[in-house]
């Protein structure tokens, strides 16, 4: 028996196989780029008196301050903000603290 290759089973899986490559390549799916550009963020000294009212309170911006470097934390608010496990580091200094890994209030540098 001599096949064409119309009924060649290889060229059907094949085709099939080609056919939902393309359906995904099509397809619109998961984006990685995100939805909106983050708000410029401008370069600024800050004190510890200027960091403490961005500990996320009400639905602040949470900034933490590790080594004289400022960054900002809020994306991660489960962990950084009043309720989250690295809360009293928020709106501070916690170089200290994240150094010694003590969530003592007194391993934080005082605010003034």
């Amino acid at each position: 028996m001599r096949y064409t290759l119309d009924f060649i089973p290889v060229n059907t899986v094949l085709l099939v196989y080609i056919l939902y490559s393309v359906q995904n390549i099509f397809k619109p799916g998961y984006s990685w780029l995100p939805k909106a550009h983050p708000p410029a963020v401008m370069f600024k000294t800050y004190t510890p008196k200027t960091v403490e009212p961005f500990s996320g309170k009400n639905g602040a911006r949470i900034l933490l301050a590790i080594n004289g470097i400022v960054f900002d934390v809020t994306a991660r608010r489960n962990f950084y903000g009043s309720d989250g496990m690295y809360g009293n580091f928020a709106g501070r200094d916690a170089s200290r603290g994240m150094a010694k890994q003590s969530f003592d209030m007194d391993t934080l540098t005082p605010i003034d």
